[in-house]
């Protein structure tokens, strides 16, 4: 018997040791790939790679492996220097290559033809240069790409992505290139990716503006923080108001102007929001009052006016808006009646920047083109002639009990005068010549002077030829709305009444 069975165990052995040879001899380019890296490798510890099977019995340290194929290289924070193979390439079953925190330096490999790559992490080295091809040569698998914190082609004047270069890697989730030395505009591919979740280009020099196509992108997180260069990212931030999935907002140290949307404020994930030491305009948006999610809002250092809302969600250390236009420092402390009239003017036509960043803090009497009575400091004149304003013009207005004069000739003003405006008590003059204002005139008391020239529609309607009567009435003393005196390209300065 004892026979029998040491023959049983014989013949087992010699059915089953081809197979075990079989799925220990690891493919022969991987073999070759890993042997060309172990030989760049310097530093330490370097990995003690013996032998010819790195998927056989004895399986290499830090080498992953499913059956002959090797699936995964994991050599992060190993304290390892050297250059990477090309014939890293090669590896054709290779998922996932992890060498983040080391110091390889010269040039990335291009990984084109390796279809089965997931996840490409090389975060935290030293590579100094990145193949032209190094994006169009990914397989649309691929994943995630962390290049971050590497001089690429830094002696060249860094680098740019081709637009073209994205449009196949339709399952990327994140791409993290922080600090590579990045130029050029943003490409509007990025905002086309179905899948990707994590865009983080801060540090680099980036310039241009946020693309449309951004606005309907999956975004959770989005770091364009802290551009370098004279030129940095500019333009509006009106995108990210739509980026409905968003969590992370990192725009700051950049060039952004206009105003903050208001439905930033109203995305239900939106955690962390960082829009400081930019050129923004406006008012804080309402709508960040009512968010349930908010953690961090920094907003210090741009040219934003009006209130401070209170945000529950907020505690004061992670609300930052020092270095504004802010009416008060208080949190919830409202403005004057008359900076509110002001402001609200303002977001009709849109906050110019040369008002929006001189009409700061609480007292208008020092703003540009605004008149104060010097007794008793109310605003009685605003002279904005020839400004290029566009827009409409604010019924808040209104509620500046004391205007005497509104000047607002040679602007591109569209919309009706507001009604409300024939309610105020003291409005003498009102001077709207040579813009495309419209229909009806409101109902304005006998004694105001209205001059509206070159408003076509006004030229053209009924209401347009009307003619108010003086407070003495009569037809002797009919004062006609000026539509027929000459329009001048600016109006001079109209003094206040000072009774």
């Amino acid at each position: 018997m004892h026979l029998l069975h040491l023959f049983h165990l014989l013949v087992i052995r010699l059915l089953i040791w081809p197979l075990i040879l079989a799925s220990a001899d690891t493919d022969p380019a991987d073999l070759h790939a890993l042997k060309d890296l172990g030989r760049n490798l310097v530093g330490g510890p370097v990995p003690s790679w013996s032998g010819d099977d790195p998927c056989g019995a004895a399986t290499w340290r830090y080498i992953q492996c499913e059956g002959a194929s090797v699936v995964g290289i994991h050599l992060e924070n190993a304290k390892l220097s050297g250059q990477l193979p090309p014939s890293l390439n090669q590896m054709v079953n290779l998922q996932v290559i992890a060498l983040q925190g080391n110091n390889f330096t010269g040039p990335l490999p291009s990984f084109r033809g390796l279809s089965s790559l997931r996840y490409v992490y090389m975060s935290f080295n030293s590579f100094t240069l990145i193949p032209a091809d190094f994006f169009v040569g990914m397989a649309s698998s691929v994943i995630e790409i962390a290049l971050d914190y590497s001089p690429l082609n830094a002696s060249s004047g860094g680098w740019a992505l081709d637009p073209s270069a994205f449009v196949h890697l339709t399952n990327l989730r994140t791409l993290s290139l922080t600090a590579t030395h990045l130029s050029g505009h943003l490409p509007h591919t990025l905002g086309n990716l179905p899948n990707l979740q994590n865009l983080h280009l801060a540090y680099n020099y980036l310039n241009g503006s946020i693309p449309e196509s951004f606005a309907s992108a999956a975004f959770v997180s989005l770091q364009l923080n802290n551009q370098q260069g004279p030129s940095p990212l500019s333009g509006t931030v009106e995108a990210v108001g739509s980026m409905l999935a968003l969590s992370e907002l990192w725009l700051h140290v950049n060039a952004f102007s206009g105003s903050i949307p208001e439905t930033l404020g109203s995305l239900v994930s939106l955690t962390d929001c960082r829009l400081n030491d930019n050129d923004l305009v406006g008012t804080i948006p309402l709508s960040f009052t009512r968010s349930l999610s908010l953690k961090t809002l920094a907003l210090q250092n741009n040219h934003l006016i009006g209130a401070i809302p209170s945000i529950p969600s907020l505690t004061s250390a992670n609300f930052t808006f020092s270095g504004n236009g802010l009416c008060s420092d208080t949190i919830g402390r409202e403005c004057s009646e008359e900076v509110n009239a002001l402001v609200s003017f303002l977001a009709g036509i849109d906050f110019p920047p040369d008002l929006a960043t001189s009409w700061m803090g609480n007292n208008p009497c020092l703003w540009t083109g605004i008149s104060c009575n010097p007794k008793s400091g109310a605003v009685v004149t605003i002279n904005l002639p020839g400004r290029r304003l566009s827009g409409t013009i604010s019924p808040a207005l209104a509620n500046l009990t004391s205007l005497q004069n509104l000047v607002l000739d040679n602007n591109n003003l569209t919309g009706v005068i507001p009604a409300a405006l024939a309610s105020l008590p003291s409005l003498r003059r009102i001077f709207i010549r040579n813009n495309n204002l419209a229909p009806p005139l409101p109902a304005f008391q006998p004694g105001k002077l209205v001059y509206l020239s070159g408003n076509p529609e006004l030229d053209s309607s009924p209401s347009g030829a009307e003619s108010p009567k003086t407070s003495e009435g009569g037809p002797e003393n009919l004062v006609p709305l000026a539509s027929n005196i000459p329009a001048t390209r600016s109006m001079p300065f109209v003094p206040p009444d000072t009774a």
